[in-house]
């Protein structure tokens, strides 16, 4: 008997196929088995198949996406997809998590060791159902909780852009995140949890911005206070990344970055740049002094610490900057999707 085409080679990343579908496309057991041999596909886990091809071609979270199908469909008592897994499936930004993708997190309310393998770690915790949601048509737990759960994985840094992203897009509120820490007190990982909430702000607007913040509190050099409007006299200067008010230093990651949108031209390019440049000279006129800090500092806190230091004996040795001190008007809100 021939199959039917069903173009299991030609399978999209996201595209997973399982064994009882293809069974009724007219597949055999004996002939998944050879093409598995033949590495025109590949086994997820039992039962569960993806092109090779569309496997390679995919990225590190692409790939973790078909896990989590795979581990689904392979679910004989209802879970929630939890931790890492979780903020894959909601799209919360992740970074340097690429070791704790190998397996599908996922969370069954409990208590004790919970059930794990070579492909997936069964947690065994506390889930009340309104920290679970579904989404793509599965269980998921909430934002908030799935940032908490990586937290008390010890994944500070990155639990904390998570919840800044969250915060700063309205995905979640404080609110939140303490129910979510609620449910874990007593658990493992509960301390570094509630350390990391604690180290969240939602006027970071980017995943750089967060390490940035992070680092210069690391440094001893945390800002006085983040996205500080500047004025003279009244009038609107500039709105910068992170203030010291009591020295007259103003931090600025990555700022032109900022401003290079993909497919502008060169004339749009250099546009962007003179105004970088037009408004740094609008704070330096005031007297402020600006640091900037790209990318490739956040691993060379020595050329931070360099540049304040300057900026700081600049600063013993000017006047005082000319800037109004901070409105109530200019508290900084959430911006909601």
């Amino acid at each position: 008997m021939h199959a039917r085409s069903v173009r299991i080679c030609d399978m999209t990343p996201t595209k997973v196929q399982f064994r009882r579908d293809l069974l009724g496309l007219g597949y055999t057991d004996h002939r998944l088995g050879s093409m598995c041999e033949r590495d025109q596909v590949t086994r997820l886990r039992r039962g569960a198949y993806v092109s090779t091809d569309a496997l390679g071609q995919a990225d590190a979270l692409e790939r973790h996406r078909l896990q989590i199908t795979a581990a689904v469909h392979d679910l004989r008592r209802p879970a929630a997809v939890s931790h890492v897994s979780a903020a894959v499936v909601l799209g919360l930004p992740l970074w340097n998590a690429d070791g704790a993708l190998v397996r599908v997190h996922m969370t069954r309310s409990g208590s004790g060791n919970g059930n794990s393998n070579v492909r997936k770690i069964m947690h065994s915790v506390p889930l009340p159902d309104d920290q679970v949601i579904e989404f793509d048509g599965i269980s998921v737990t909430s934002a908030a909780r799935t940032i908490v759960d990586i937290a008390g994985m010890g994944l500070f840094e990155q639990a904390v852009c998570m919840g800044d992203h969250a915060l700063n897009n309205a995905l979640i509120s404080v609110d939140d995140l303490d129910t979510a820490l609620g449910s874990l007190r007593g658990c493992k990982g509960a301390a570094q949890a509630r350390a990391a909430v604690r180290a969240m702000d939602l006027r970071s607007e980017s995943v750089g911005e967060t390490r940035c913040r992070l680092l210069l509190t690391r440094l001893g050099l945390a800002p006085t206070s983040l996205q500080r409007v500047v004025r003279y006299e009244g009038k609107y200067i500039a709105r910068v990344d992170f203030s010291h008010d009591d020295e007259g230093i103003v931090g600025e990651f990555d700022g032109m970055v900022k401003y290079r949108l993909h497919g502008q031209t060169g004339e749009a390019q250099s546009r962007a740049l003179a105004d970088e440049k037009a408004r740094e000279e609008r704070l330096t006129s005031l007297g402020l002094k600006v640091v900037r800090i790209v990318w490739k500092d956040l691993v060379d806190p020595d050329a931070i610490v360099g540049r304040y230091s300057r900026a700081r004996t600049l600063a013993r040795n000017s006047p005082p900057p000319l800037w109004d001190p901070p409105r109530q008007s200019d508290v900084y809100l959430p911006r909601p999707r």
